[in-house]
């Protein structure tokens, strides 16, 4: 009989829930609590650009270690002298940002890069991000190869890009944010330093990478795109 009695409360219960719900009324606040408290937190997928450009930095230097890590590693390195008619020099000149020498280097960039790159992606797009990496890594490149000897790795001229890139996020059409003057001047004199004094090739593409953020922003090739939250 007891049984009977709750079941009959548990079924009335319902449709009086059903008769709110369509009366419009509010139900219980606890019941929504309750049900946003099961929820939990959920992952969300913010910068699907970086994340696969950092992943594929991982999976490029993890391949150092098979019995191939030689061919690897002069895929994704610059080409020491530049043919136009070799199509694979075309392709190391983009890869070589894949590149690194060390974890330690690893570390560094990946920090930097997952730090600024889904504040960069977010407002300039996912699409325009694409095209300022590989237009950022060609020129350094191309660059490295043509002045120097060519062999150098790593993503540091990507990770100086989203950095001027991102110095401009929160700016207005015809501002410029005095940060990104005091960047500019200090890393660029500092990298010039630095190159004349101890012949340092590798930063060649650190200061190009910074230059292609800049010229990005400041003359308009990346735009910033609408927010979709």
């Amino acid at each position: 009989m007891s049984e009977q009695f709750l079941f009959r409360n548990i079924i009335e219960n319902l449709f009086n829930v059903r008769d709110n719900i369509v009366q419009g009324n509010t139900i219980n606040n606890d019941l929504t609590i309750n049900i946003h408290r099961h929820q939990g937190w959920k992952l969300k997928l913010n910068s699907p650009v970086i994340l696969v450009f950092s992943a594929l930095i991982l999976i490029v230097h993890l391949s150092y270690q098979t019995r191939y890590s030689y061919q690897i590693m002069e895929f994704f390195s610059v080409p020491r002298e530049f043919l136009f008619t070799n199509i694979n020099h075309y392709l190391r000149t983009i890869s070589f940002v894949l590149g690194h020498r060390s974890w330690n280097e690893v570390a560094s960039n990946l920090t930097l890069i997952l730090l600024i790159g889904p504040i960069t992606e977010e407002r300039y797009g996912s699409l325009q991000l694409i095209v300022m990496i590989l237009l950022t890594a060609f020129i350094s490149g191309l660059v490295q190869s043509f002045l120097f000897d060519g062999g150098v790795i790593g993503a540091s001229c990507v990770v100086y890009m989203l950095m001027l890139a991102a110095s401009f996020v929160n700016t207005r059409k015809g501002e410029v944010p005095i940060t990104f003057v005091i960047v500019m001047i200090v890393y660029v004199a500092g990298g010039l330093s630095a190159l004349s004094q101890n012949g340092q090739e590798s930063l060649v593409p650190q200061i190009v990478g910074g230059l292609c953020g800049a010229v990005f922003v400041v003359f308009g090739l990346a735009r910033k795109v609408e927010s979709t939250r």
